[in-house]
C-alpha cells in the first residue's frame, strides 16, 4: 500500500460543524502541497459533504471526525471517519484527468499533384459550354 499511495496526511477534529471549513482547508492546501491543484475544488466540495455527514452521524459531544488522504501523483483517496475507531468510513478518490491525446498532423503528399491541363481548342470549350447550359434546364 505504501508504494501504491505514497503521499499520506491526516487531520483529527472535534464532530463540530467548525469542522467542516477546517477539514476543507486542509485538504485545499495538502492538495496544492502535492502538485493536484486540479483536483482542490472537487475535492473540497466532497470533503464538506463528507464531513457534514459525520458530524452529523458522530451526534454526541466529545466525538471526533477524522479526514484521511493518500495520494500519488495523479490520483488522490479521500477518507472521512466519524466517531472513534469503530465508526463509520465514507471515502471518494479523484484522479487528474490525463492528458489529451496529441492531434494528428497531416502527412505530406508523396507524389506530386497532377497539374490541370490548360485546354485552348475553342470547339471544345463551346461544347462543354452547350453541355453545361442543357444541363442547367
Amino acid at each position: 500500500m505504501t508504494d501504491q499511495w505514497p503521499l499520506r496526511s491526516s487531520l483529527e477534529l472535534g464532530a463540530l460543524s467548525s469542522a467542516v471549513p477546517c477539514a476543507c482547508l486542509h485538504v485545499k492546501h495538502v492538495l496544492w502541497e502535492w502538485g493536484l491543484r486540479s483536483l482542490a475544488e472537487r475535492a473540497e466540495l466532497l470533503v464538506s459533504e463528507l464531513v457534514t455527514n459525520a458530524v452529523t452521524a458522530a451526534g454526541r459531544p466529545g466525538q471526533t471526525v477524522s479526514v484521511n488522504l493518500v495520494g500519488d501523483a495523479t490520483r488522490v483517496l479521500i477518507e472521512v471517519r466519524d466517531g472513534d475507531s469503530p465508526g463509520k468510513v465514507a471515502w471518494c478518490e479523484l484522479a487528474t484527468d490525463p492528458a489529451p491525446a496529441s492531434l494528428p498532423r497531416r502527412v505530406p503528399r508523396t507524389r506530386p499533384k497532377p497539374r490541370a491541363e490548360i485546354v485552348t481548342d475553342l470547339d471544345i470549350l463551346r461544347r462543354l459550354r452547350d453541355h453545361l447550359r442543357s444541363a442547367d434546364r
